[in-house]
């Protein structure tokens, strides 16, 4: 819970139990997290909506290679387009959420 909670990276849980999946959905349920597998046909249509959105995306039984479509969201390379910060996913560029600081109204 530790290492979820504090890593500045995304973590990848071997969670043969269960027990790690069940506390995110328990703990992310209430920030609208997206629960999604590899081999559902609209993998990326839940992805895109996630960073889109800036909700909580929880990508389950992952086998042993990730899809390619996914390299640039797991490395978080973003690119910045005047104002804009995009990401590729696919053939898209999605614009990613961004948030203001209250105090100074600055992008963070």
């Amino acid at each position: 819970a530790a290492i979820i909670t504090k890593c500045s990276r995304w973590p990848l849980i071997i969670d043969p139990q269960l027990q790690g999946v069940t506390w995110i959905r328990k703990r992310e349920s209430v920030n609208g997290l997206i629960s999604v597998q590899q081999s559902n046909a609209a993998y990326l249509s839940s992805v895109q909506r996630a960073m889109e959105e800036g909700l909580p995306l929880l990508l389950e039984k992952v086998g042993e290679s990730f899809d390619a479509v996914m390299e640039p969201v797991l490395a978080r390379a973003t690119i910045r387009k005047g104002r804009k910060i995009v990401m590729k996913l696919g053939d898209k560029e999605i614009d990613m959420l961004s948030l203001k600081d209250e105090e100074s109204g600055m992008p963070v």
